[in-house]
């Protein structure tokens, strides 16, 4: 069984909205009993990946590489927060966008995972993989079923791939458009091997996070988080996909 994290509470999503009232690192020094980052995942038009500041992330700090799209924010507290980003909503719809429908199934991802039909990044500018060439590998996918899973399948691999650069840890936290996508919260629940993964349901974070500005310091306030533990998918290939695909990202462009 899933449970929320005890600390959850009404001082941590002002802290979580420091950035850009949006996507921020959750500062879990207030807490000496979890020293562990919190990654948060904002999928707007851009996925951003963004962690606490604590003594692992200031190391992390000297490694950020604006070659691989990953950089330092600053937090509501002025904390330096590493963050990764890349155009995952853009890429979507370049490999989607000309489906008439924006459903698939369990049955469409376990398909692509079987036929060990790819995609190798990247299809925008920027990321983890800056400067590459997108391509398919692979069979060529004509169900747009199969189509619309092996680019969500992608996205979730290429934010794998952010999160790894970070060495996040903790429990996982995704939110924007993209928890709409139950597959791509799925699939990012199992690969990313964090402890636990949710998703925030809620909206208009921006007005949401101004808010609790106003009542940082008041304990009976608690904020409007709409947490939904998320289930790992379970598929016997997919970790060999996740190493196959890995090995593209790694050959030469």
């Amino acid at each position: 069984m899933i449970t929320y994290p005890k600390k959850w509470d009404n001082r941590w999503w002002p802290t979580r909205l420091g950035l850009y009232f949006v996507a921020g690192g959750v500062n879990w020094d207030k807490y000496d009993e979890h020293k562990k980052s919190q990654p948060v995942i904002s999928s707007k038009e851009a996925a951003d990946i963004e962690k606490t500041n604590n003594r692992k992330d200031r190391e992390i700090l000297a490694q950020l590489n604006q070659d691989r799209d990953t950089l330092a924010n600053v937090n509501l507290l002025g904390e330096p927060l590493p963050t990764a980003r890349f155009m995952g909503g853009r890429e979507f719809e370049i490999l989607t966008g000309d489906l008439d429908t924006r459903e698939f199934s369990v049955r469409d991802v376990r398909a692509v995972i079987d036929k060990r039909s790819f995609l190798s990044p990247s299809f925008t500018l920027g990321g983890p993989f800056s400067g590459r060439q997108g391509k398919t590998v692979g069979p060529e996918l004509t169900e747009p079923g199969e189509i619309l899973a092996r680019a969500t399948i992608y996205l979730a691999l290429v934010t794998r791939t952010s999160m790894k650069i970070l060495q996040s840890d903790g429990d996982l936290l995704i939110d924007g458009g993209f928890v709409n996508n139950t597959m791509y919260c799925r699939l990012l629940a199992k690969l990313s091997g964090h402890e636990r993964c949710y998703v925030n349901h809620a909206t208009e974070g921006t007005a949401v996070g101004a808010g609790m500005l106003t009542v940082w310091n008041d304990d009976s306030s608690a904020a409007p988080l709409e947490l939904t533990p998320v289930e790992p998918f379970e598929d016997p290939g997919l970790d060999a996909y996740a190493a196959q695909w890995e090995r593209l990202g790694q050959a030469p462009a």
